[in-house]
Order: structure tokens, then C-alpha cells, then sequence
């Protein structure tokens, strides 16, 4: 398992991040994990369009969803008639989740090449038209990358719950008390406020990981306004 891990995420990983810092004058290595997360971002991008376009095509369907949950008492069929409403209707629930999956072994490769190789180059795993970096300075806006970062990890928590109030629907508290309804309401909830908070000590290990995180929020953040304002005429409207 570790060596599959190795050559599918830690060994492309390095060696795009040494191709960063070799392309910029700098060789900083903050500068180079920024335009990693941003080239990773754009490859993920058709992941991420699905999610929103998801999150505006449920809006559509809670309706029909309300109904299923009011008349089928039957938890079984009520499970049955939802999944067949998402079937037709194209609707992938779990296209948040897959992009979180993808995203958790990127955060750890990152976080290993920097704990067990960065500044020195490891030349054995380069490919052979990857250079090595005379120098890689590992000074961020003045905060040493091999250390861990309060104010980096803060910056992660306050842009993690500004994507998250952005890209979340808001869920009101239904008058008519349900466990699904609940459920629906309390993880809505948590997501928006503790889940930030759950990011502060995954940022706090590291600062590489901390500026990986706030680089992608703020994008995320950007492509969710432009995303949504593309697809909203669409999706938000019964045809």
C-alpha cells in the first residue's frame, strides 16, 4: 500500500513541486505550493463544478424529496424513491464527498515531502526531465515552512467558514421534528462551524499545509461566485 501510495501521489507530487520552484526566479518553495494548489485546483475543477451544480439541482428536487419524506413512512422505500428521484433528475449525492476523498492523499503527500525531504532535493525520484533547484528557500512572507504557523492556521479557519457560508445551502429548522429532519438541520450546522474549526489543528501541523488549504479556499471560494452565478439561471428554476 505505501509504495502504491508513493508512486501514484508523493512521487508526482515532488516532482511537479521541484518543476514550480524551478520555474519561478525565486525557488521559493511557499510560491511554488501555491501554484501546485492552484494547478490542482484547475485539474479538479470539472470535480468541483459537479458538486455546485449538485448542491443547485437539490433545490430543485426538495419538493418532490419533502413529499417522499411526508407520504412513504417506510425508511427502506423512503431510501429507494430518493435514490430514484437523484437517478432521474442526474443528480450525484456523493460528488462532495469524492472531491474531499481525492483531496485528503494530496494534503498528506504534501505534507511528507516537506517533513522528510525539503530543502534538499532528492534526486533518485526526480524524473529525468525535472531539474534540480540550486537552492530552495524556505521562507514564506517571512514564516519558515518546515515549521508549524498560529497565524497561518488561523487564516485557514477564517477562509475555510467563508467558503463554507458560501458553498453550503442554508437549512432552516423545520417546524415538524423529524430524525431526518434534524439530522439534516444539525449537520448543516456543524459543518458551518465546527468543521472550520476541525481544520485549525490539521493546519496547525504544518504550514505548508495551512497555506495549501487557505490557497484553496480562496480559490473555491472565487469559483463557487462564478460557478454559481453561470449555472444559477438554469438550475434554479423549474424548466
Amino acid at each position: 500500500m505505501g509504495n502504491i501510495f508513493t508512486i501514484i501521489f508523493y512521487i508526482p507530487l515532488y516532482n511537479a513541486l521541484i518543476f514550480c520552484i524551478n520555474f519561478l526566479s525565486f525557488h521559493n518553495a511557499g510560491l511554488a505550493v501555491v501554484v501546485l494548489t492552484l494547478i490542482i485546483r484547475i485539474i479538479l475543477f470539472p470535480l468541483s463544478r459537479q458538486a455546485i451544480k449538485t448542491q443547485l439541482q437539490m433545490k430543485l428536487v426538495e419538493p418532490e424529496l419533502k413529499k417522499i419524506r411526508e407520504t412513504i413512512k417506510d425508511k427502506q422505500e423512503q431510501a429507494k424513491q430518493t435514490m430514484q428521484v437523484y437517478k432521474n433528475s442526474g443528480i450525484n449525492p456523493f460528488a462532495s464527498i469524492i472531491l474531499l476523498i481525492i483531496q485528503l492523499p494530496i494534503l498528506i503527500a504534501l505534507y511528507q515531502v516537506f517533513r522528510s525531504s525539503l530543502p534538499k532535493v532528492t534526486l533518485s525520484i526526480l524524473y529525468p526531465f525535472i531539474t534540480a533547484p540550486g537552492v530552495v528557500y524556505m521562507s514564506f512572507l517571512g514564516i519558515n515552512l518546515t515549521s508549524s504557523s498560529i497565524v497561518l492556521a488561523i487564516v485557514a479557519v477564517i477562509t475555510q467558514f467563508i467558503q463554507l457560508q458560501l458553498s453550503l445551502p442554508k437549512v432552516e429548522k423545520s417546524k415538524e421534528r423529524s430524525f431526518q429532519n434534524d439530522l439534516a438541520y444539525n449537520m448543516n450546522v456543524q459543518m458551518k462551524y465546527i468543521f472550520p474549526l476541525i481544520i485549525f489543528p490539521i493546519a496547525y501541523i504544518s504550514s505548508v499545509l495551512a497555506l495549501y488549504l487557505i490557497t484553496t479556499n480562496i480559490f473555491m471560494t472565487f469559483q463557487e461566485i462564478f460557478v454559481r452565478r453561470r449555472m444559477a439561471q438554469k438550475y434554479t428554476k423549474p424548466v
